[in-house]
């Protein structure tokens, strides 16, 4: 029924003390001061508030497809809705990428090595090769 694909949904979103962890590994290895830490925040508010949104059309395309099979809604071209989700999913890491990209602008020359370094971590992470390794370094 519904109520368990919503159930299952909502109980597969991630939790935030995960955001929160990787809010402390990436300011703490860049060393970010109090002024960079404010502007980090409003970017992080930004960044949740555009994935929430892009998050928000990926459920409820999921649930038109799902609710389909179901048989509680009308027959859709399933073809359309995965080139829908193909679209939100690829703004999704656009705007990752966007938000890399920007904590990239607050950083001073002297964390550039710090941040190169930090995006090989993501990589590594993103790409699926050593999930779940991100380490605050050792000061």
């Amino acid at each position: 029924s519904n109520l368990f694909l919503i159930g299952f949904l909502v109980m597969h979103k991630p939790h935030k003390g995960h955001k929160s962890s990787l809010k402390k590994f990436i300011s703490s290895n860049l060393s970010f001061s109090d002024q960079q830490m404010e502007e980090y925040e409003k970017l992080i508010k930004n960044h949740q508030s555009a994935m929430a949104a892009v998050d928000d059309e990926i459920l409820n395309l999921k649930t038109k497809l799902y609710a389909q099979l179901g048989g509680q809604e009308a027959p859709i071209d399933q073809d359309s809705i995965f080139q829908q989700l193909q679209t939100r999913l690829t703004d999704r890491e656009k705007i990752h990428l966007s938000h890399f990209a920007e904590i990239k602008e607050i950083c001073t020359p002297d964390q550039m090595q710090a941040f190169t370094q930090l995006m090989s971590e993501v990589q590594n992470v993103f790409g699926g090769k050593r999930k779940g390794v991100l380490k605050h370094k050792e000061k």
